[in-house]
């Protein structure tokens, strides 16, 4: 016995190009696209004749040419069958060849019958029996057997077992013993056939669908290969907001966003008014002031640009005041530039720079700029910094919120609003910027503010990861099921509408309330540590979920669904499509019902539009094993009015047919599937949107076999012409005979 693979040593078989084999318990083939060997004990497979009626071929010996290049070759103990490109079946038995012929007529030679593309065979099927067969392009099986008797190998006529029709084209079968065959259909169903009196019979598998392969073996058991639906994936995931989340916390951001509108109706006031200015003082077809008028015009132009001047100026008091906020505790730095207070976070500054860790200890090594400190009585500390330009502290602030700023020596800069009226040069804001980007020790921000142009960096994930793996700086306490974790008040609030209401200055979940603690024991920590590493770093699903590793498959679909939950219950949007998009590919024939009803519980719109998609394709096996039986009446209707659309997209209009029934054996049993069909349930349900044809059978009544009635013997009994008699007591006092066809049923 050889247990390892072996490699043949054969002079014939150098420097060919071997593309398949083939074996029975007897002999061995290997064949290239043009020629074909055998070896083995030779009973009249192999294909030639052994030379001093030897009955071994040891090494592989060639078989004589073919005509036509090779496609596939089976083998059992009797025969060699090979397949050739030109659709030809070719056996090697009783030391020769022989071309078999399949009877792929339909009909009978006598009627005519036009066919648009010819039948020819495409595979062979092999068994460890005597059956062999053939599957044919038009989705037709033939079976015939091969029998060796006394070194004399017979060849039975090929037999058509199954006929390819619509959507029961076969494309794959596979003989099992006693040449029971199983075979899978173009729609995916799979059927089992065996030999019975009048020919072959066929059974579908229930509950298999959507096959693509099948197999059998001479012991009798069967297999299949099922390929699944793949749903595709959800790709509108939303944008990262993280930036946007940051920067909206602070004060002068929204104060700036409300100057810029101010400056903005100003200024188009202003070139309104300085038209209408000109006009006055110009003539018609004129654009030229008058000599005369000159000094009127340059007045009354001075006093219009003053005015708005003032407005403008006034505006930007006003937005300063704006930035001035009352009793937010998180607002812990406050940057003083020209008497101007710029608030912002410690959380934020801490994990962007080093260097405001040990402020006190910073020193100006590159500029003139001067820092000074000052801690107030409420924990706040206020930064003086002098010989500075607001624009660049402004700019800076831009950097280490958003990763982004406008580089002063970009096409097309604007100085911040809230420095509209600051008079220096964009060489002055650059170097100012550059020497705080030193100060503070922010490489990124130094690469890109020593360059000419801007050029994108991206460091505020990375520094918001690493604040979330140190935990310094903590304000915020949550209890999970498990322990309790601590977190930065300023980013849960910012990144999630649930901790915003209920963090927010003044909110009375927060008042005379410290340390801050939130209670979420309900919530697992596993899940909780995946929120809330999303909110630190908005990470997308490919980086999220990868560090979570579970023993089985339901296991990580069920921790996926929890993450749903939550998210949906912190208004978590973004996280809930991410968790949505992991969620697709753990939809089984299994799981899909449950996922289906989470995702309407937490309204996961574009999980449950997979979740239908899945179940539509899948309709017969979820009705046939009863899973959907479990779901409520209304994600039914959802279902139903999915399939509904896809049928109407798929087929618009519908052609009336002609409903003839000849068979209505059918009518007698009770179909199991149809009474627990979404159709029964709906009408159940009173849903009257069906379009219906009624159709009215009658069931042909059996002929009813009279006995002779025997004649009374009492002349009295006759009838007799021209006598009455009353028929209501006639009828009751004659028998009753029920009708043998279809009477219903007796009672006793």
């Amino acid at each position: 016995m050889q247990a390892l693979p072996r490699k043949i040593q054969a002079q014939s078989l150098k420097k060919q190009a071997i593309i398949g084999a083939a074996a029975s318990t007897v002999h061995s083939v290997v064949y290239t696209s043009t020629d074909i060997f055998t070896f083995g004990k030779n009973g009249g497979q192999l294909g030639y004749f052994q030379p001093d009626h030897e009955t071994c071929q040891p090494t592989p010996r060639k078989v004589s040419t073919l005509s036509s290049p090779i496609l596939q070759v089976v083998a059992n103990e009797n025969v060699t069958a090979i397949l050739t490109k030109a659709h030809e079946i070719i056996l090697l038995c009783d030391f020769t060849q022989k071309k078999l012929f399949l009877p792929v007529r339909r009909f009978p030679s006598n009627i005519q019958v036009h066919r648009s593309e010819p039948t020819f065979a495409v595979k062979l099927i092999s068994s460890g029996t005597d059956y062999l067969g053939a599957l044919t392009n038009t989705g037709d099986i033939f079976l015939w057997t091969v029998r060796t008797v006394k070194k004399t190998t017979t060849v039975s006529t090929p037999k058509r077992i199954w006929s390819g029709q619509n959507h029961l084209v076969a494309v794959d079968a596979s003989i099992g013993q006693h040449g029971e065959t199983i075979l899978c259909t173009e729609s995916g169903h799979v059927f089992i056939g065996r030999s019975e009196a009048n020919g072959y019979k066929f059974n579908n598998v229930p509950s298999i669908q959507r096959c693509i392969q099948v197999c059998a073996n001479s012991s009798g058991a069967f297999a299949a290969i099922r390929s699944e639906y793949q749903l595709p994936p959800i790709t509108h995931i939303p944008a990262s907001t993280l930036v946007h989340d940051l920067v909206s916390s602070l004060p002068h951001i929204e104060a700036s966003s409300w100057l810029k509108k101010r400056l903005d109706n100003y200024m188009e006031d202003e070139k309104a008014s300085l038209d209408r200015l000109l006009e006055k003082y110009t003539k018609v077809n004129s654009n030229r002031v008058e000599t005369h008028d000159a000094d009127d015009y340059a007045a009354e132009k001075q006093k219009l640009e003053q005015h708005y001047k003032i407005l403008k100026t006034k505006s930007i008091e006003d937005a300063w005041n704006r930035c001035h906020p009352t009793d937010d505790a998180t607002l812990d730095i406050i940057l003083i530039v020209d008497k101007k207070h710029i608030y912002c976070h410690s959380t934020i500054l801490r994990c962007r720079s080093d260097v405001f860790k040990r402020l006190i200890k910073c020193k100006d090594r590159e500029s003139d700029i001067k820092i000074r400190l000052d801690k107030r009585d409420d924990g706040k500390i206020e930064i003086y910094i002098d010989q500075c330009h607001l624009a660049s502290v402004l700019l800076l602030l831009d950097f280490m919120y958003t990763d982004e700023y406008q580089h002063p020596m970009s096409l097309g800069f604007q100085m911040p609003v809230l420095a509209y009226l600051e008079t220096c040069t964009l060489k002055q804001v650059q170097k100012d910027l550059l020497a705080l980007a030193k100060l503070f020790h922010i490489p990124k921000l130094v690469l890109t503010a020593q360059e000419n142009y801007y050029r994108k960096t991206s460091s505020l994930q990375m520094d918001l990861r690493r604040l979330l793996e140190k935990r310094n700086g903590t304000d915020l306490t949550i209890e999970t099921k498990e322990e309790t974790m601590t977190c930065h008040q300023v980013i849960l609030r910012q990144r999630s509408d649930y901790f915003r209401h209920m963090l927010k200055a003044g909110s009375v979940w927060v008042q005379d309330r410290f340390p801050l603690q939130v209670n979420l024991d309900h919530m697992s920590k596993e899940v909780m540590d995946t929120i809330i590493q999303y909110i630190y770093t908005d990470e997308d699903g490919n980086s999220l979920f990868d560090t979570i590793t579970k023993d089985k498959e339901e296991s990580m679909m069920y921790y996926l669904l929890s993450v749903l939950c939550e998210a949906d219950a912190l208004l978590l949007t973004r996280l809930k499509v991410i968790t949505e998009s992991a969620l697709v590919r753990f939809i089984t024939l299994r799981s899909a019902a449950i996922i289906y009803e989470h995702a309407d519980a937490y309204l996961a719109e574009s999980l449950k539009e997979s979740c239908l998609q899945f179940i539509s394709v899948n309709l017969p096996a979820f009705l046939g094993s009863s899973m959907l039986d479990f779901i409520s009446v209304q994600l039914l209707r959802d279902l139903e009015n999915y399939v509904r659309r896809c049928q109407i997209r798929e087929t618009p209009t519908v052609s009336r047919g002609a409903f003839s029934f000849q068979d209505d054996s059918y009518l007698e049993v009770e179909d199991p599937e149809f009474s627990t069909s979404l159709y029964a349930q709906g009408r159940l349900d009173g849903i009257t949107s069906f379009l219906e044809t009624l159709v009215t059978t009658r069931p042909i009544k059996n002929p009813v076999v009279v006995a002779p009635v025997v004649a009374v013997v009492k002349a009295e009994a006759r009838m007799k012409k021209h006598v009455s008699v009353d028929a209501p007591v006639e009828l009751t006092t004659q028998p009753r005979r029920r009708s043998s066809g279809w009477s219903p049923q007796e009672t006793t």
